[in-house]
């Protein structure tokens, strides 16, 4: 039968190895056992858990290169013009554009839009960025797409960058060139004869080039 008056002197006291009692036993996949038993003792302990959130490096710009952005959601063209104002013209470095397929959803075309923006900026670290501001109309579904492609193209700007593009109207960097109404073989020519280039091809990257040429040439500028 039980001893009802145990003798206690003997007994060394106990620490429990939790500050938060009780405790339960639960199943767990065998290799995180470590790893979870280690968050667990954080948790009791009152440390932080939170994770660090990772530091991005935000690279040097550089003052001369000026990026020009035709935005859309099916095709964006680009351009990257480098020169000192100061200069007689800028150089056309590079040029192309970052093409989303129709039939993929909405969220994925930005997406993709946003991840070959970033490669772009990052690669030439340009210290101007200028970027279309079309007239559009919200009534038509790909006038809604357009604007929020507008929208990620501003945000990885300045994610990366850090400052807002300059913002031009269709028919500010067309003026500079021809003419409000001018059609795009036509800037295409007027592009090809002012950087000795050979059969520009007739995208949305003469736009682009285009209307980085207007902003290195101060139009938009206050």
């Amino acid at each position: 039968m039980p001893n009802p008056r145990p003798p206690l002197t003997n007994l060394r006291p106990q620490a429990p190895k939790w500050s938060h009692q009780p405790t339960l036993a639960i199943r767990v996949p065998e290799v995180f056992r470590e790893e979870i038993a280690e968050f667990a003792r954080k948790l009791d302990n009152g440390e932080s858990i939170s994770p660090e959130p990772p530091t991005k490096t935000i690279p040097s710009l550089s003052p001369a290169v000026w990026l020009g952005i035709k935005p859309s959601i099916s095709q964006v063209g680009w351009a990257v013009l480098e020169g000192d104002t100061e200069r007689t013209e800028p150089r056309l470095v590079d040029y192309g554009t970052i093409v989303t397929a129709p039939t993929d959803p909405l969220s994925k075309r930005l997406a993709e839009i946003d991840a070959d923006l970033s490669a772009l900026l990052e690669e030439f670290r340009p210290g101007h960025v200028a970027i279309e501001a079309p007239f559009i109309s919200s009534e038509f579904p790909s006038g809604r797409k357009t604007l929020q492609a507008i929208g990620v193209i501003n945000a990885t700007i300045y994610r990366t960058c850090r400052f807002s593009p300059l913002n031009l109207y269709t028919a500010q960097w067309k003026s500079h060139l021809d003419s409000p109404r001018a059609e795009r073989a036509d800037i295409a020519a007027i592009l090809e004869s002012l950087f000795d280039f050979k059969h520009l091809p007739v995208n949305a990257a003469v736009d682009a080039t285009a209307i980085a040429y207007a902003a290195w040439c101060g139009v938009g500028s206050v």
